[in-house]
């Protein structure tokens, strides 16, 4: 009997099962940096949103502010309706407090919109003088709207909300804070 011995076993290349384990994970990977933009994508907007709103309530309140110190220099009487934002634009941190962060801006390739603004003043309190304001309670100096031009004027309690941030919008009192207002509930009667 004669036994064919060819010597010791072959191994197999080693290589081979490197490019099989990085197959298996380039198509892994993939996968689950797809899986993991699906989770994360919803969190990031979100985030964005609540960013959004609390600049918004940020805006507001610099601008409420900037009214009182207006009234301080003008025998505690509120700016002119009709020309709200020029009369406090040395009084703001920025001109960037005068827009709300979710009004879309205009881009260079599309066409000019009327405003990007955002913002109105309660024209009923149009140079008004601050000391007939009562104590107990707070009206609406600025608020949200959906007139997004400059020096936007209204009556919030008949302006319908923009619903930026949810359903509501985001209005500055005349004590000085500043809140976001959900519309069932909002005390201006907006709806």
């Amino acid at each position: 009997m004669q036994s064919s011995y060819d010597g010791p076993p072959r191994r197999k290349s080693g290589v081979h099962w490197a490019w099989i384990v990085l197959g298996i994970l380039a198509i892994c990977g993939c996968g689950g940096v797809g899986l993991l933009g699906s989770i994360l994508f919803p969190a990031f907007s979100r985030a964005r949103a609540i960013a959004q709103e609390r600049r918004c309530i940020s805006n507001v309140r610099v601008l409420v502010a900037a009214s009182a110190m207006y009234a301080e220099d003008f025998d505690d009487h509120l700016p002119p309706a009709s020309l709200w934002m020029d009369a406090l634009k040395s009084r703001a941190d920025s001109p960037g407090n005068f827009s709300c962060p979710s009004v879309s801006r205009p881009n260079a390739f599309g066409p000019r919109v009327a405003g990007k603004y955002g913002y109105a003043f309660n024209e009923a309190l149009s140079g008004k003088s601050r000391k007939g304001f009562s104590a107990q309670k707070s009206e609406v100096l600025i608020f949200e709207s959906l007139d997004v031009s400059r020096n936007a004027q209204g009556d919030p309690a008949t302006s319908a909300p923009p619903n930026r941030h949810g359903k509501g919008r985001t209005q500055g009192f005349t004590d000085g804070h500043a809140a976001f207002v959900k519309s069932s509930s909002s005390p201006s009667g907006s709806e």
